[in-house]
Order: structure tokens, then sequence, then C-alpha cells
């Protein structure tokens, strides 16, 4: 006699494992600075478990097997410092995307470590590993005016500009309770209009050429303004060049590239031609700014709730658990 089905043992489905070939730790959350302890266990373990902020029911197995690089993201990689001959040791390859911004007395970043400290940190980092030093994002309003960042950035590039290969820097969105939470600190403070980020970038240039003339600048998902003329390209923040040279083999393979019958006539390629250089696949899950090359992120915006308290951040969406900015708490 068969079982009725209101009393049938219920089996879940099976979870699937994903294995991919390049992490990022992570868009979602300051997984360095938090999650040191945590990352380090997954890592050991081979894998980690991963379910979508955005639909619960959706979990994945992410394994670290075939993982041959991982694309670290902090604004305080000092807690997971002391691991990285470990990942070495486990056959990871890394950099890092180092947000290191100078809000200090500006109430923007309440959670983040002094300046100091983290400039400091940032020249170690840059003697272990590529470094990639974002200046993100650009917020004006009140004293903060695109003079004041210019005059900010000088005086970081004078410091860090020889401990990196590239500054990349992006502008304010207003995603969903940025703007309310922007108010509270300072009603005036908001995305810069077209003019002043023409100005920022023209400044940013002339400020690099004189200070760090051979460090690269790029723009991360700004869709609606094009530096090109101005020799700032637009980021890959997954990098697939970088990745390819750090892990000495090709990752990333580059896509053949088709031109037309007018295009490969010319001798050298013009405006709206095909790029010189390879080019890489895109990463469909993103922005259609954005220049990443597909990787897994292994953060949870819900799961491993950030706790720099950043206002102008889009992942902010518990504020009241962003409070206590103690790192032991959540490792």
């Amino acid at each position: 006699m068969s079982v009725p089905e209101s009393r049938r043992e219920y089996s879940p489905p099976a979870v699937k494992t994903v294995f991919p070939d390049v992490l990022s730790a992570s868009r979602a959350t300051d997984i360095p600075a938090f999650y040191a302890r945590e990352f380090m266990e997954s890592l050991r373990r081979g894998y980690r478990e991963w379910t979508n902020p955005f639909n619960n029911k959706q979990k994945r197995i992410v394994s670290f097997r075939d993982a041959a690089a991982i694309v670290f993201w902090s604004k305080n990689p000092a807690p997971l410092m002391p691991h990285l001959s470990e990942i070495e040791d486990l056959g990871k390859k890394f950099y890092f995307q180092f947000t290191l911004n100078a809000y200090d007395d500006d109430g923007l970043e309440p959670g983040t470590p002094d300046l100091e400290s983290r400039i400091d940190a940032f020249g170690k980092l840059a003697r272990i590993c590529p470094v990639v030093w974002r200046y993100d994002p650009v917020v004006l309003g009140g004293e903060l005016t695109v003079k004041t960042h210019i005059e900010r950035l000088r005086a970081l590039l004078e410091r860090l500009g020889d401990k990196t290969e590239k500054l990349v820097f992006s502008f304010v969105d207003l995603y969903r309770g940025v703007s309310g939470r922007l108010r509270k600190v300072n009603p005036s403070l908001r995305p810069p209009v077209p003019d002043e980020i023409r100005q920022f970038a023209e400044e940013l240039v002339a400020a690099r050429d004189r200070i760090a003339p051979g460090l690269a600048l790029a723009a991360c998902a700004e869709g609606k303004a094009d530096f090109g003329e101005l020799g700032i390209a637009k980021n890959s923040c997954i990098d697939p060049a970088l990745i390819n040279r750090i892990c000495h083999r090709e990752i990333y393979k580059p896509l053949v590239r088709k031109r037309s019958p007018k295009q490969a006539s010319l001798q050298d390629p013009g405006p709206g031609d095909a790029p010189a250089g390879p080019v890489f696949a895109k990463d469909k899950g993103q922005r259609d700014a954005c220049g990443c090359a597909p990787s897994k992120d292994i953060g949870s915006y819900r799961n491993q709730p950030c706790r720099h308290g950043c206002v102008y951040c889009y992942a902010a969406r518990a504020p009241n658990r962003q409070k206590n900015n103690s790192r032991e708490e959540y490792f």
C-alpha cells in the first residue's frame, strides 16, 4: 500500500555545486575586514555555502577546488593580511581592490579605521600583492567640492602613487535608502552634475601627471561619462588581464573579435572601431556599464552584513545592525 502524499518524508532538492575559476570576496560585504576567520575556514575546507541575498530559495555550494584567483574588496584588509601566505600556500593567487577615501571628518564612513592606519596597511599590502586603489565614491555638497577632493587626492597620491599601478574612481549613485542617509548627515550631500564630473576628471589627470605619471586612471561603471580622450579607461574590477598575469596562464581567454570589411581595411583603428588589445567576456550579471569579467561572488548582504556603516553604500540594508563595528564579534 502506498504512503499518502501528506505522510511521505520530505527530501529537499540537492544543492547545486559550482566550480568557479575566480572568486570575488566580495562586492556584497567586506570579508577581509569582518569575516577573515570564516573565510579561511571555508578555504581550508574547500567550499562555502552561499545563498542568493535576493532569493533565499536559491542556494549553492561554491567549491574552491578550481579557483585559481581571488579578488578581495576591502576598506580594511588588516585582519586578513596575516593569512595571505597561507592563501598562497593553498595555491590561490590574489589581488585587492582597496577603497581608500579621505572622509574621516565628513561622517560618511563612521566604521572605518583612521586614515593613517589605512595608508599604512596599503603600503604593507602593496609589498605582498597587486593593490588597486579605489577612490570611491565621490560625494559632493557642503565643504565637499571638486577642489576639496582634488586637494585630498593630491595628498594621497604623494603617499600612494608609487605603491599601485591603478587608481579607480566613481561617483555616488542614489540607490534606495542612500538619499535619506546622506540627508541625515548633511542635507546638501549629492552626486556631482556633468560639469563637475568633467572638472574632477580633468583635474585628477593633471594631479596624476605631476605627482605619479606612471599611474593608470580608470572610471568604474560610469556609463554616462566617457573619459577616453583624457586617457582614463573604463575599469574592470574583476580584471582578466591582471588575473591572467598573476596566475601566469590564461584563466580568461580573449574573445575573437569580428571586424567589418571597412574596419579590416584600416591600418589604424579609428573611433568606433574595435579597441586595441584583447577583448574578454563580460560578467552578464553586473550592470551594463560594468567591465568586470565573470567570477563568483561569495559574500552576502544579509548573512554577512558589512560593519563599516558607510552612508553612501548600496549594500547598507540594515543600518541599525551596523552600529557595532567590533570585528571580533563577527568572526
